[in-house]
């Protein structure tokens, strides 16, 4: 039971986070922003753009896991379904939510097109900060 509780508490917490990013952050922006993390932070990127796709305009996920069941030891509710994108993407009909993916997959369709798809393999390349600031300034 403890364990439960705190996988609760972790998926309460990054429902605020969105919350906060959603109703303080991207009202304020002249323009609506892609949405980018690395890490844990790539899946709430992903996740921001696919629940609100009117609010940004794309993502960027680097180095992130994208199904969450595997680190909440067998716990699963509906917060825990809507934080999988594998769970909730193949059962998405709704038009407010398709055709806003639709632009992002077309404005990603066309960069590849006119751009250089390539893998970086990175010497010496860790899951650490440093690594991550260095492909930030170089992709973003």
């Amino acid at each position: 039971m403890r364990g439960q509780r705190r996988q609760r508490v972790l998926v309460r917490e990054g429902q605020d986070a969105r919350g906060y990013i959603l109703d303080q952050v991207t009202p304020r922006m002249a323009v609506a922003p892609d949405a980018v993390g690395t890490s844990f932070g790539a899946l709430h990127s992903v996740l921001l753009a696919l629940r609100h796709p009117s609010r940004v305009s794309g993502f960027i996920g680097m180095s992130g896991a994208y199904d969450v069941q595997r680190w909440l030891d067998g716990y699963f509710d509906n917060s825990v379904y809507f934080t999988n994108p594998f769970a909730f993407l193949p059962g998405l009909i709704d038009p407010a939510y398709l055709d806003p993916l639709k632009k992002m997959q077309k404005k990603v369709i066309q960069r590849e097109k006119g751009g250089d798809p390539r893998l970086d393999v990175w010497p010496g390349w860790s899951h650490d900060w440093h690594f991550r600031k260095d492909m930030m300034r170089r992709y973003v």
